[in-house]
């Protein structure tokens, strides 16, 4: 998936949120890419990053209620 410059940093925020709270239930949440620099962009301009979010641990995860900001 492709997602705008806003999207794309609530993704990776919420990604390394669930890599935190994830260590507490047994599961490992992995993205990639972890991070992604930006650098300057114009407003009205689109930026995209492509991220998978991976369980590479041994216990079942639920994502719900995502939400860019």
């Amino acid at each position: 998936m492709k997602y705008g410059k806003n999207a794309a940093k609530a993704c990776l925020l919420a990604g390394a949120f669930l890599l935190s709270l994830s260590h507490m239930y047994g599961a490992t949440l992995t993205a990639t890419p972890s991070h992604k620099e930006f650098g300057t962009i114009d407003e009205g301009v689109n930026a995209a990053i492509n991220v998978v979010i991976e369980n590479t641990g041994k216990a079942q995860v639920e994502i719900t209620n995502v939400q860019t900001s």
